[in-house]
């Protein structure tokens, strides 16, 4: 279980999870049939009963089409964030999520895991920018500072310089 970040009066951060464990399989006949969970609850420990549950899996056409590779060897876990997150929420559901991957990667390490998708593009772009930014005025601030020096040696044009670094900055 994944415990994302909430406020309080909203809704969850986790709309939707498409996955083996989640997905339904049809059961029954041409005549009749009903839809069941691929995976029971709680989720078999036997590797024969999930090695049965992996080929019914991938017998079955629609689910073979939305959760695994042509190969059957790669798998998708797909979730689905709840879109009326903040950028901070959706920030900290995607450092959540890499938290969870973390621990599944340390438990099997033969298996590799990969998270992609808008939200995580988001989220990364925003920690590069705010990473650069951290990095870039400070080095902005000296590189002024040591030009006014060299052309102007004078206290206040120095403290002008730094007033409108800073108004431009703002």
């Amino acid at each position: 279980s994944i415990a994302l970040p909430e406020q309080r009066g909203q809704q969850p951060a986790i709309e939707d999870v498409f996955s083996l464990a989640t997905v339904d399989d049809l059961v029954g006949t041409k005549q009749s049939f009903r839809a069941m969970p691929l995976i029971p609850t709680p989720v078999p420990r036997s590797p024969a009963i999930l090695q049965r549950q992996r080929r019914r899996a991938l017998a079955n056409p629609l689910i073979r089409s939305g959760l695994f590779g042509t190969d059957a060897q790669v798998a998708a876990l797909t979730v689905r964030l709840s879109a009326s997150l903040s950028d901070e929420q959706t920030a900290q559901a995607v450092e959540t999520i890499r938290r969870v991957v973390a621990d599944q990667q340390r438990r099997v390490p033969r298996t590799r895991y990969f998270i992609s998708g808008q939200a995580v593009i988001d989220a990364d772009m925003a920690s590069y920018q705010l990473r650069d930014l951290r990095r870039a005025i400070p080095l902005c601030y000296a590189l002024v500072f040591l030009i006014m020096f060299v052309f102007v040696r004078r206290l206040l044009s120095l403290l002008i310089a730094g007033a409108a670094l800073t108004l431009s900055l703002a």
